[in-house]
């Protein structure tokens, strides 16, 4: 994969390969500038404790990207007419930018737990327009188990039915196919991730 922008599934595994090997680079997403560390959000997908036990990383079947920060902008419809007072009726579309205060990450796992992290976001402000523009983010997590999605689900839960239907699946494993097709759920996002390993050796990933 070096030099080469793909396509691909990862798994865990190759997540932890590249931790040890010190060759995580940054997770870049499509709105707000945002962008994430792969080597911080290892350390806190990874962090889970039950009753002071780390959840071992073969538990762990799926990691997803999901909220603002690869949510499609939104599209306004505008109504005007063709001209200042007379004409016909015309509709356009506006797209509304969108500038996520933090990244969410969905942890699925064989284990039964609840569980969150969250950094906050640094702004700095584009001096030309004024707008906000995330350049360090923070990163939330949370954590669910198979069964818990399955639950989420079937109660019409936020984080599930968003997770699963508008998120991108960073890292995953059969298990997470396995739950799509048990709760039939089908992804209503074009958003794809895309991986790339430098000349250094150096994993990256842009969502788009």
């Amino acid at each position: 994969m070096r030099n080469i922008v793909c396509e691909t599934t990862l798994s865990m595994d190759d997540f932890t390969k590249f931790f040890y090997k010190n060759r995580l680079g940054k997770l870049y997403f499509p709105n707000g500038g945002a962008s994430v560390h792969l080597h911080d959000l290892y350390r806190l997908v990874t962090g889970w404790r039950i009753n002071g036990s780390t959840i071992p990383k073969e538990n762990i079947s799926a990691v997803i990207a999901f909220g603002s920060a690869v949510r499609h902008p939104s599209q306004i419809r505008t109504h005007r007419k063709r001209f200042l007072i007379f004409g016909r009726k015309v509709t356009k579309l506006k797209t509304e930018s969108i500038y996520p205060k933090d990244v969410d990450f969905l942890v699925i796992t064989n284990g039964f737990f609840v569980y969150e992290n969250k950094a906050e976001a640094v702004y700095e402000y584009d001096a030309y327009d004024g707008l906000p523009q995330l350049k360090e983010v923070g990163i939330h997590v949370l954590a669910r188990s198979i069964d818990q999605m399955i639950g989420d689900i079937k109660s019409n839960s936020t984080v599930g039915v968003s997770a699963l239907k508008d998120g991108v699946p960073i890292f995953r494993d059969e298990r997470l196919e396995k739950l799509l097709k048990n709760v039939a759920v089908e992804s209503t996002t074009s958003r794809k991730i895309f991986w790339e390993e430098n000349r250094e050796g150096i994993l990256q990933g842009i969502i788009k």
